[in-house]
Order: C-alpha cells, then sequence, then structure tokens
C-alpha cells in the first residue's frame, strides 16, 4: 500500500494496527502487509488507542468512538461537547488494563490566569463508554495512566516557574505534585515502569521511576543531544530515545536504546518479571557507602549508566560519595556466573 499525508499510525501489536491517511482510516491485521480501507475521517487530527487485542477508542472529527471487533465497527461513545477545543491539540488518548483512562485537548489556544494553556483532562473509568471533565491540567502532551491506577502529569508551573511532576492517586480529583531540575520534552511508560526525556542543550537526560512515577531517578550523558523529541518503553523495560545533535550547518538525528541491565530499569528476561534480591547490598539506596554481603570470586566492579566501571574492589565495603547521585551496577562472578545487581546513590 501507498498512503499520502499520514496523520496518526498505531499497532497494538506485532499484526493488529491502523493508519489515518489523508481523509481515511486503514486497518491491518497481518503487520501491514495488506490494508483494508475502515472508515471515512475528515479532517487531519486522530487519535487511535487499543486496551486489548479487540477493543479501541478513537478519536475524529470532534467526537470519540469504541470498537470492540477490532476495528470493524465503531460507535460514538457519551463524552463532553469538544466542539469547543481546538482539533489540532489533543494530545493523549491511553485507557489500562482496569477500564480507566485519560484524554486531553486543548481549548483554543487559550490562557489560563495563571499564563498556562487552558488544556483539559478528560477521564472515564468504564473502558472509555463514558467521559467526563476532570480538571485543568500543564501539559496535555505529557500525561499518561499506569496499570495501577495513578495519573502522571509533567509540565512547566508559572507559578513555581519549573517544570514539575504531578500524581494523582484518585482518578483526577487531587494531585501531589514535586519539583524537576530539567525539562521534559516527552514521556512514556508499559504500565508501571516510566521514563522522561530531557535535554539541558549539553548532556542528554532520562528521568526514570520504577515505583509509578512516586521518585524519579537522574541518568545524565555527555552526548550533547540539542533537541529531544520522543522516547519508548518496551514491554521488557528496554528504553528507546530519540532526539537531534548540532552540526556546522544543521541537525543530525539520534537515536539510543538501553541494553541488559544498564539501563533506567531491571529488564525483563521472560513473561514474568524478574524480581532481584537486593539484600546482599546495603542499604540500598544508600548516602554512598554500601556493604557487600554477596559472595563474589576475586573482584567485583561497580558501573555506571552507560556501563562504564568506576571501580573495582575486593573487599566487603564500597564508597560512592564522591560521585553524583543516580542508578549504578554491581557486577560480580559466584559460581562463574555473572551477576547484576543495581544499586541507588541518593
Amino acid at each position: 500500500n501507498s498512503f499520502n499525508n499520514i496523520h496518526e499510525i498505531y499497532f497494538y501489536d506485532e499484526s493488529f494496527g491502523f493508519v489515518h491517511s489523508s481523509d481515511t482510516l486503514f486497518r491491518s491485521t497481518d503487520g501491514g502487509n495488506t490494508w483494508e480501507n475502515n472508515r471515512n475521517i475528515a479532517g487531519y487530527e486522530s487519535h487511535i488507542h487499543c486496551y486489548n487485542s479487540e477493543s479501541c477508542i478513537l478519536y475524529a472529527n470532534d467526537t470519540l468512538y469504541k470498537t470492540t471487533d477490532k476495528g470493524l465497527t465503531w460507535n460514538p461513545v457519551s463524552h463532553p461537547d469538544l466542539s469547543q477545543y481546538d482539533s489540532y491539540y489533543y494530545f493523549k488518548l491511553k485507557i489500562n488494563k482496569n477500564g480507566n483512562g485519560i484524554f486531553t485537548a486543548e481549548k483554543n489556544r487559550r490562557f489560563t490566569a495563571s499564563g498556562n494553556y487552558e488544556e483539559t483532562l478528560f477521564t472515564t473509568s468504564d473502558f472509555g463508554n463514558t467521559w467526563e471533565n476532570k480538571a485543568l491540567i500543564q501539559d496535555g502532551g505529557l500525561i499518561t495512566i499506569l496499570d495501577n491506577d495513578n495519573i502522571i502529569s509533567l509540565g512547566y508551573s508559572y507559578e513555581s516557574d519549573s517544570y514539575e511532576s504531578s500524581i494523582s492517586t484518585d482518578g483526577g480529583d487531587s494531585w501531589t505534585s514535586t519539583t524537576l531540575n530539567h525539562d521534559i520534552y516527552a514521556i512514556h511508560d508499559n504500565g508501571r515502569y516510566v521514563a522522561a526525556l530531557c535535554t539541558t542543550k549539553a548532556n542528554y537526560v532520562v528521568l526514570c521511576s520504577s515505583d509509578y512515577g512516586q521518585t524519579w531517578i537522574t541518568n545524565e550523558f555527555s552526548e550533547p543531544l540539542y533537541f529531544a523529541d520522543n522516547i519508548f518503553v518496551t514491554p521488557e523495560n528496554i528504553v528507546y530515545s530519540f532526539g537531534s545533535v548540532r552540526s556546522t550547518f544543521n541537525f543530525e538525528p539520534r537515536g539510543y536504546r538501553s541494553y541488559n541491565n544498564i539501563s533506567c530499569f531491571d529488564v525483563i528476561t521472560s513473561d514474568k518479571e524478574v524480581v532481584k534480591n537486593t539484600s546482599g547490598i546495603y542499604p540500598n539506596p544508600s548516602n554512598g557507602k554500601f556493604f557487600m554481603n554477596l559472595k563474589f570470586q576475586d573482584t567485583y566492579s561497580v558501573c555506571d549508566i552507560t556501563g562504564k566501571e568506576i571501580l573495582k574492589s575486593t573487599s566487603s565495603y564500597f564508597d560512592l560519595s564522591n560521585f553524583k547521585p543516580g542508578m549504578y551496577f554491581v557486577q560480580y562472578t559466584n559460581k562463574n556466573t555473572l551477576h547484576t545487581t543495581r544499586i541507588v546513590k541518593k
């Protein structure tokens, strides 16, 4: 197939997905090898999210539609009037496995009294059958809902003059905010693990949370990423990030992938998450001083988030006080098997 003016590409898995091209929604069930005309969509804006292999939500033409037969038929659902919102600024559409979901829209690029754009969060608790106007938020693109129903909203606050992470544990009725020290450009999650892409214009920064957004670990790299474009977390907790660096006359694209356990998170090695026993290294997290209560052959190494070895020791004690806060990995050999344990320096 060939498409003109592609506005949206969405795949639920390796086989099932959609493309919105010009005024038509196309559907594929064989990984994109063949496509069928699914429905007509006037205009340029659409958003699709599938919460299982049969059921999806579609925004188009100021209307939310739902399918429960893999996109063969679409029916409108109950939602507030969306005609007062700017069709070019519908940002996020997602429903989690519990049936709770979010949809964000911006009201004709109007500012609130505090100086923010008036961006609205809509929520559902019945798999998208009904939606309600829930709250005004800072940035409709930097928001997600996790598998434990936490809603995480990142954005710039004019009141505090900084980027903030706001969490709601009650469906958007109340929020708890903490200050972040970096500009946020993109966010993605796989239900539990969350990664946010930032840049200082001199360094490439990834913020990571493995506890549903309650705490964040900063990983800063020396790559001078000038523009931060997007980030993606796979079901196996592998992180992909994309941006560009400045060259002499233009900008060159860059892409990054985390490898093995030198990553934001422990990498899942099977269909069940591997939970590592970290009681052998304590305290964890620590302000810098760690004790090894593990059996190891000869020596062990401590590596930073990039995989660079920062120290090697034979002692039952090591000190990271002179290193910056963040995630580190202890690698040691026991019975000719290499082990890796994650630690956090506060």
